[in-house]
């Protein structure tokens, strides 16, 4: 069992160190809504980049893991770094700051991205187009678990009352059995799409797990110099 880690919490997350262990990276999320808007931003990446430019993290060896709520990610941190894992993070905003212990665990992951908002929901109607709301949100209202308690989207709501819609349409319907979260972003066609932080994550770490190469000096030549010109 990794150091650090509650018995509990292990036999929990089972399935997800298996499939961790056997990965060439994690990236860490707090939840099950943020795994699966992920996993489809990853898709509309790769078919709007190219697999040279942007590779789906199936064939490039990257495991989303939930850490299980709010406050979680931390301290997964050391558990990967004792595993010798290449670890990432993506965290909302927490409502108090990261205390310093949590500070020295999220330390031990290669990289980590603070969302600028507390709720994912509201970085979602942040930064997709009112465009893409609309049509998300005409595509959710005849499903049989749409929110009963939201109004059905009609294409005369201002762009406020449909920002407003769709936050309380995603939060209602919180997590990765609805998948609401990745419905939405399923209606993004391209990359230019998909909400900028989401895709900045996903395109720094592709680049970060592929390094541009480095050219051999040539025989006889200044190693330090050819690697200095790269």
């Amino acid at each position: 069992m990794a150091p650090g880690l509650a018995p509990k919490s292990y036999r929990k997350q089972r399935r997800q160190f298996a499939e961790a262990l056997l990965a060439h990276a994690v990236l860490v999320l707090e939840g099950g809504t943020e795994v699966a808007l992920f996993r489809e931003a990853a898709t509309i990446l790769e078919n709007s980049l190219g697999s040279v430019d942007y590779l789906h993290p199936d064939l490039e060896g990257l495991s989303f893991f939930d850490a299980g709520g709010d406050g979680s990610v931390p301290a997964y941190g050391p558990v990967f770094g004792a595993l010798k894992k290449k670890a990432f993070a993506f965290y909302d905003t927490p409502n108090s700051p990261f205390d310093d212990p949590k500070q020295k665990q999220l330390a031990r992951y290669v990289a980590t991205w603070m969302s600028p908002k507390k709720r994912i929901e509201e970085l979602l109607v942040e930064e997709v187009s009112i465009e893409i709301q609309r049509r998300f949100l005409e595509d959710v209202k005849c499903r049989s678990d749409y929110p009963s308690k939201a109004k059905a989207y009609d294409a005369g709501m201002s762009d406020d009352d449909v920002r407003k819609l769709a936050s309380e349409v995603l939060l209602a319907r919180k997590g990765e059995a609805s998948g609401y979260a990745a419905i939405l972003i399923a209606h993004c066609h391209t990359d230019a799409d998909l909400p900028q932080t989401i895709r900045n994550i996903l395109v720094a770490i592709h680049k970060h797990l592929n390094p541009p190469a480095v050219s051999d000096p040539a025989p006889g030549g200044d190693n330090q110099n050819a690697q200095a010109e790269v």
